[in-house]
């Protein structure tokens, strides 16, 4: 028994000690979101769980619904800061540099001449646990995160259904 309570203490410190560094990798996001809550030149939205249950109860007709269903059934939460009022190019920047080394991988690039698009990832062992759009161009800049359990290819098709700007381009990657 005393064997079991020290190995069940040692497991329960392991987690304790590893719970700073899993916020301290979402505390990057989090800051900017923060940084810019109360401006009134941003529109934010934020969706919870809850709000995403309730899709859960709706009915599918077809496959890609079903598919777009049971991806919205594994998310958390939805985070979107987005400004259209002035050169997103600086904001753009600062929110790369902020997400840089807080565990992101880069999923995928978009530069034209009227916008650049970065789409980053965070993984929870294989599993991705967060998906980072930051987009920035001469009149706009936008950052969203998803997290929960991600499935790429399924998120992309919900985009294509409920038509979120900038996720489309996810589409390239299930083509891959």
């Amino acid at each position: 028994m005393n064997t079991l309570l020290k190995k069940s203490s040692a497991l329960v410190l392991a987690i304790m000690l590893s719970m700073p560094a899993i916020f301290a990798q979402s505390k990057a996001v989090q800051n900017i979101f923060d940084k810019y809550e109360l401006d009134e030149n941003f529109t934010r939205v934020s969706v919870s769980q809850q709000m995403f249950d309730l899709f859960i109860e709706l009915d599918s007709e077809n496959e890609v619904e079903q598919e777009v269903l049971d991806a919205i059934a594994k998310l958390e939460g939805l985070k979107v800061l987005f400004r259209d009022d002035q050169n997103g190019m600086p904001l753009f920047k600062e929110s790369l540099t902020a997400v840089k080394g807080a565990g992101y991988e880069e999923l995928m690039s978009v530069d034209d001449k009227q916008e650049r698009v970065r789409f980053m990832i965070k993984r929870d062992g294989k599993q991705i646990s967060e998906l980072l759009m930051v987009m920035g161009g001469s009149n706009e800049f936008a950052i969203m995160t998803l997290f929960g359990e991600i499935d790429l290819k399924a998120i992309s098709k919900m985009a294509r259904v409920m038509e979120i700007r900038g996720l489309e381009r996810l589409e390239s990657i299930g083509k891959e």
